[in-house]
């Protein structure tokens, strides 16, 4: 029996988009590595049962529900008399052929970011710190010379007076 026009149009939809397909969480290693989702709403169970490698319509469902609907990757209905998943919305979760370059280089781009970031705070940190101790030695300085006043007022007999630090 030769394909319909419906059913080739179906095929090679899901074929080009295969390309832009997302991975379900938890579907890694269990030979249902991608779900292809395109503009296109309605995916038929036999197609996704074939291309998710899933043996009957329980476990495609269960698939759809637990590991892609729950997960938030896709939103949609199962219809069962129609023997098809209407697709409502797709999170992409891949990068497409040709945005590689680009997330390398935002990547990159932040990394150098973060190294100059990191760089400025250390250097305001130790500049903090080098004015933390001038103020302590200033303040040292300053007790001192304080003293050495009180104990030459003292000598002289006049009354000493108090200081008090900060």
């Amino acid at each position: 029996m030769k394909p319909s026009k419906t059913e080739n149009a179906v095929t090679s939809t899901l074929k080009a988009t295969t390309k832009y397909a997302f991975v379900a969480p938890g579907a890694i290693g269990k030979g249902r590595e991608s779900l292809p989702i395109s503009s296109f709403q309605e995916l038929p169970y036999d197609q996704l049962m074939q291309e998710l490698d899933v043996t009957n319509v329980h476990e495609l469902e269960d698939f759809l529900i637990n590991e892609c609907m729950y997960v938030g990757i896709v939103r949609g209905k199962l219809d069962q008399l129609k023997r098809c998943f209407e697709v409502l919305f797709a999170a992409g979760r891949d990068l497409r052929p040709g945005q590689l370059g680009n997330m390398l280089q935002t990547l990159t781009d932040w990394l150098t970011t973060s190294d100059n970031l990191l760089i400025s705070i250390l250097e305001k940190i130790k500049w903090a710190d080098t004015m933390s101790e001038s103020d302590k030695k200033h303040r040292k300085e300053v007790e001192e010379r304080v003293d050495k006043v009180k104990k030459s007022l003292s000598s002289k007999g006049l009354k000493s007076f108090s200081y008090k630090s900060r």
